[in-house]
């Protein structure tokens, strides 16, 4: 080969290797993933009445005395960060029990029940937090 083919060979790998360099550094993402760490039930709504809740050696638990049937039972909760990208959570508990909406809105199937209710946000990181409502206890 002729010394200017390889001069010139030798200067495009040079000026690529500076390019990829500079521009590889700075390579931005434009929509990150935010992942929830953390889930927290704050208190319980029994119908306009908010319920702080109290713990115990068993965890977190509220106690409703006297249930009015058809009466609702909501579980307000805080995912965060708050600027997660996805904050959409599921519910669960025992379904011979109650049943529990998408929203967190708890209907009762008895009027004397201890309910356990867990709340997850990602169940791939297993992030989650659990109340216990004890209704006519």
């Amino acid at each position: 080969m002729k010394k200017s083919v390889i001069l010139t060979l030798i200067a495009i790998y040079a000026v690529s290797i500076c390019v990829v360099g500079y521009f590889g550094l700075n390579v931005r993402i434009l929509n990150p993933t935010v992942y929830a760490d953390t889930v927290t039930i704050d208190y319980v709504l029994y119908g306009d009445t908010k319920i702080d809740y109290k713990t115990n050696q068993s965890g977190k638990y509220v106690r409703i005395k006297d249930y009015d049937e058809g009466q609702s039972i909501k579980i307000v909760y805080t995912v965060t960060p708050h600027d997660a990208t996805d904050k959409s959570v599921t519910f669960s508990c025992d379904k011979s029990l109650a049943e529990i909406t998408k929203d967190g809105i708890v209907t009762l199937n008895k009027k004397k029940v201890i309910l356990d209710v867990t709340v997850t946000v990602d169940a791939a990181q297993n992030v989650k937090d659990k109340i216990k409502i004890l209704v006519g206890y």
